[in-house]
């Protein structure tokens, strides 16, 4: 929030005669991610149309009061205690935050980001892995983030933060809000498990977690007083359509960071357009990974969602993380594990 207490910003950037930054701030108190798509696409239906001199598309964003109505109805429906039974028993369970280096009590916020591009054709096998043993790819993400991270942190049980857009029915899609949710989702399994019967576990609870999916979890904490967080690291799978075109001109988006962050990694997929490459981005506090490390992390990320492909009958401890082909670790000789 900007000083003078605006929650959004909105700025037009002129770099040459040919090319434009629209500059769009908000904070999570108004608006979440899906809402920039929203907005963006929005405008460019707008700016196409009166180029050609047609008339103004019709924009409808008032959601919010319809939206909060729903909110006070479901907190008092019997659908609201199921789902709170769900997630006291689900944060209850025993589990640790990822750690790499024990002892560390300092508590900078200060964060860097590492990208690297996933190209689209190598995304295209994953689909078609995933479709044909009746997977969606977030499940194949999230069992490959668990390899990942118990390769990484030597550990089968821990929390992370899960992202959703927590908008039902297509209404809920078209309207600019703060709808995001973000719930704990506990990976616990045994590391005997192949590549393939974890995909299938991971489904099971991912289906069961989803139906639970609009509690607000701090009702949840509230409730057991729990101290302290339940995850320090997030991810998400952001499939989220941006239209390519402005009129005649080309389109891009990016998204930018900040210079603090509250979680010690976050990791986001970016799939933002059918034509376009994907992104993964690892968003990092300085003092829980390096750049170095960050930057080798997230290529062997990178490795490792191609990797299982070929590889669903390998057994999860068989999978060495960090290396490959007499690949040496000495890089990450520092951490302390």
């Amino acid at each position: 929030i900007d000083l003078d207490g605006r929650l959004y910003q909105s700025a037009l950037l002129k770099h040459s005669d040919n090319r434009y930054y629209w500059f769009l701030k908000f904070h999570h108190v108004i608006a979440d991610g899906f809402s920039f798509s929203l907005m963006f696409n929005d405008l460019c239906a707008e700016y196409s149309k009166r180029i050609k001199n047609n008339l103004p598309v019709e924009v409808i964003h008032s959601y919010f009061p319809e939206y909060v109505a729903g909110e006070q109805e479901y907190r008092n429906s019997e659908m609201y205690a199921k789902d709170r039974q769900f997630w006291l028993e689900m944060i209850k369970k025993e589990s640790h935050p990822l750690m790499l280096k024990e002892g560390n009590e300092n508590n900078s916020l200060l964060s860097r980001r590492k990208e690297v591009i996933f190209k689209r054709s190598d995304f295209q096998k994953i689909e078609l892995f995933c479709k044909l043993h009746e997977v969606t790819v977030f499940h194949y993400f999230i069992s490959a983030l668990y390899i990942f991270f118990s390769g990484i942190f030597l550990s089968t049980d821990f929390i992370v933060g899960i992202p959703v857009l927590n908008r039902s029915g297509k209404k809920a899609k078209k309207f600019v809000g703060p709808y995001f949710n973000v719930f704990p989702l506990h990976l616990s399994y045994n590391n005997a498990l192949t590549i393939g019967e974890l995909i299938k576990l991971v489904k099971t609870d991912l289906i069961s977690c989803i139906k639970h999916m609009r509690f607000p979890i701090l009702d949840a904490i509230e409730a057991i007083n729990h101290k302290g967080n339940l995850y320090n690291t997030t991810f998400s799978y952001q499939k989220i359509f941006y239209n390519s075109q402005l009129g005649e001109s080309p389109a891009d988006i990016v998204y930018m960071k900040g210079l603090e962050q509250m979680d010690d990694l976050d990791i986001h997929i970016l799939d933002f357009n059918d034509a376009w490459d994907l992104k993964i981005i690892f968003d990092h506090k300085t003092v829980f990974f390096s750049d170095e490390e960050a930057e080798l992390l997230l290529l062997k990320f990178k490795k490792l969602l191609l990797s299982l492909i070929d590889n669903q009958s390998q057994r999860i401890f068989e999978i060495d993380v960090l290396r490959e082909d007499g690949e040496q670790i000495s890089e990450l000789g520092n951490f302390s594990f």
